[in-house]
């Protein structure tokens, strides 16, 4: 049996152990949250597809292994970019295809954009305990 690693996200109490969980993780995360029932990243895709204009560019912000960015692209949305801080993860959501670019960010970093860069930002499953830190999002 593999490893798990999803209990382990709700225990994370630094940065560090963030980018090491992930680090570990990438290789089996799209098996084990799907496993889990994970449907967040096409519910808000196709909530926010509602909302915004879907021809316009969105920041796939913690895009990981680009589950929310095929949500997104299947959601209707023809520009997508992608950050992570994972390079890992960066890896595997290359080969979906998805993204226009993939930009590896650093954790410390206040300010990995510019304001005003996107009209949207989709910030899907990233938000919470051990996982991206909401400052960079609030302007």
């Amino acid at each position: 049996m593999a490893k798990q690693f999803l209990d382990e996200a709700y225990h994370l109490d630094s940065p560090e152990d963030t980018q090491a969980l992930y680090k570990d993780w990438a290789a089996s995360y799209d098996a084990e949250v799907g496993e889990n029932g994970y449907a967040t990243p096409g519910r808000l895709a196709e909530a926010l597809a509602q909302h915004v204009d879907t021809s316009a560019p969105i920041l796939d912000f913690g895009c990981g292994t680009g589950l929310s960015g095929l949500a997104l692209k299947l959601a209707g949305f023809k520009v997508i970019d992608g950050m992570d801080p994972n390079p890992e993860m960066l890896v595997l959501a290359k080969p979906k295809g998805v993204y226009r670019t993939l930009t590896e960010i650093d954790v410390a970093d206040p300010n990995p954009i510019s304001q005003g860069s996107y009209a949207t930002i989709a910030a899907i499953g990233v938000i919470g305990t051990g996982a991206a830190p909401r400052k960079p999002l609030i302007y």
